[in-house]
């Protein structure tokens, strides 16, 4: 769901008539309408109020990814009105999404001559960010079986769809394991 953020402007005195300013949003990481929803607005000031709240949607997009920002700057509107300082705040958007893997079936099976099995690690989130999965291998056979693999895998990758694909789309990462018969 989408979240909003709250801005708080503030003047230094109330006014015994309405003023206004115009908040204007920049672009650093984040960037308007994919991670948040606003470009500019003029924001009054009643008569002797000295704080006034605006409402910044920002987008929860499904994706793993690095905290983004954007800025806000303050400008003066009207005649009489100067803005002080700081006129620029810098908004943080963290990331929520955590990404978790499962395997695609609950079993697999290889037979020694096939070398190698191919899994499918199927993620819950698409990635921006490269993620490092860990997959710690446990042999269930019996002892002198013959058969060896490797213990631990590593595997760094990026789980990426496009933009346009439906949220529900599955990724599937593909890892193939060495079989080796001894």
């Amino acid at each position: 769901s989408d979240e909003y953020i709250v801005v708080t402007l503030n003047s230094s005195e109330p006014a015994s008539f309405p003023y206004y300013v115009t908040v204007t949003a920049m672009d650093i990481t984040a960037v308007e309408p994919n991670d948040y929803m606003f470009s500019s607005v003029v924001v009054t000031f009643p008569a002797g109020v000295t704080r006034v709240n605006i409402s910044i949607p920002v987008i929860d997009d499904e994706i793993h990814e690095l905290d983004e920002t954007f800025k806000l700057n303050v400008t003066s509107g009207a005649f009489g009105v100067f803005v002080g300082y700081p006129d620029v705040t810098t908004i943080l958007i963290k990331d929520d999404e955590v990404v978790t893997f499962n395997f695609e079936r609950d079993e697999y099976n290889v037979t020694e001559s096939d070398g190698s099995i191919q899994l499918c690690l199927v993620a819950s989130h698409v990635s921006d960010v490269e993620i490092n999965v860990t997959l710690q291998i446990s042999n269930e056979n019996p002892i002198g079986s013959g058969m060896d693999i490797a213990q631990a895998l590593v595997v760094s990758c990026y789980v990426q769809y496009c933009l346009y694909s439906s949220p529900s789309y599955v990724q599937c990462i593909y890892v193939r394991i060495g079989i080796y018969h001894l």
